[in-house]
């Protein structure tokens, strides 16, 4: 039993740690972008703003 239960907790950790790490490294790339943004003084939502000027 102690291996089996063992084995469950091994794989969940793995499991885990896979999905924490893509979002972490999805969250990096958004901050990432932004920085870029804001260094262009660019931003998403000034084509929506030009459009709402009409």
């Amino acid at each position: 039993m102690t291996n089996n239960v063992c084995s469950v907790l091994a794989s969940l950790l793995i499991l885990f740690g896979v999905a924490g790490l893509k979002i972490y490294i999805q969250i990096r790339h958004l901050k990432q972008i932004r920085q870029k943004m804001k260094g262009r003084n660019f931003s998403l939502f000034s084509f929506d703003r030009k459009e709402d000027k009409k």
